[in-house]
């Protein structure tokens, strides 16, 4: 697990945390999305879609600076943006609107992509819930140019620096294809394959790397229906079940 994914969890964890609000910030930000939003969907578990809002940053794509929303300008193509996915057209407003909801989990998580591109009269709302925050509200937002940010809203973050040179949970060649293999064998339902590539991963003792990547690459293809089957299966193997039955009912599962 990389250093950026382990310090984002611990300070999720953290009852008494000093900050609620973290800033991830460097060149390496961006590739680090997908560890970011696996931190989030462990710390809320079954309860991600409920307490995770998550605002993405369509600022180049949509042609408009990045007001913590996401709005159509007339000449906006829609289809530039994946149907498979919804979107909400929300301001500050809302948003500190839904951070005051009560969490249906253990806590609620606001993420917000480059921060640093916020309108100043986007970024002046989100302070009132800086200021004051509620228990078990979490902020962690991203940008490759701190310096860009507000020193009022600077100076309330928790600041993670993320180096572009690391790469979280990085497979071997051989592992890489293996990977490549059973997700192959995911789409085509070859239970052969996916049979042998449990027992691999459970010999060879990369289960969790497997499981970190797998992650990610349902992340990148917008599935985020299946990230709670592969966090519970974390989870399992954290509590020192077997790690072969827990991947191949995972496959299984998947397949569906």
């Amino acid at each position: 697990m990389s250093p950026i994914l382990s310090l984002i969890l611990s300070k999720l964890q953290e009852q008494t945390i000093v900050s609620p609000f973290v800033i991830v910030h460097g060149p390496g930000v961006d590739s680090q999305r997908s560890a970011i939003r696996e931190a989030c969907q462990t710390a809320t578990g079954f309860f991600a879609h409920q307490d995770i809002l998550d605002i993405k940053d369509y600022s180049s794509l949509l042609g408009k600076d990045h007001s913590l929303k996401v709005e159509y300008k007339k000449n906006t193509d829609s289809d530039l943006l994946h149907k498979q996915e919804s979107y909400d057209d929300i301001g500050s407003r809302e948003i500190n609107e839904r951070l005051s909801m009560a969490p249906a989990g253990d806590m609620k998580i606001l993420m917000i992509e480059h921060i640093d591109r916020a309108t100043i009269g986007a970024a002046n709302a989100l302070l009132k819930s800086l200021e004051e925050p509620l228990p078990h509200r979490f902020i962690i937002a991203s940008t490759t140019n701190k310096d860009s940010i507000l020193p009022t809203i600077l100076s309330r973050a928790l600041l993670i620096h993320c180096d572009a040179s690391y790469h979280p949970d990085q497979l071997t060649g051989e592992q890489k294809e293996s990977f490549d293999t059973i997700v192959s064998a995911l789409q085509t339902k070859n239970i052969a394959i996916l049979t042998k590539g449990a027992t691999q991963i459970a010999k060879e003792g990369w289960s969790r790397e497997f499981l970190s990547n797998l992650l990610s690459y349902y992340d990148s293809h917008d599935r985020y229906d299946l990230i709670p089957l592969i966090i519970q299966i974390l989870r399992q193997i954290d509590s020192n079940v077997s790690v072969e039955h827990s991947l191949f009912q995972l496959f299984l599962l998947l397949m569906k």
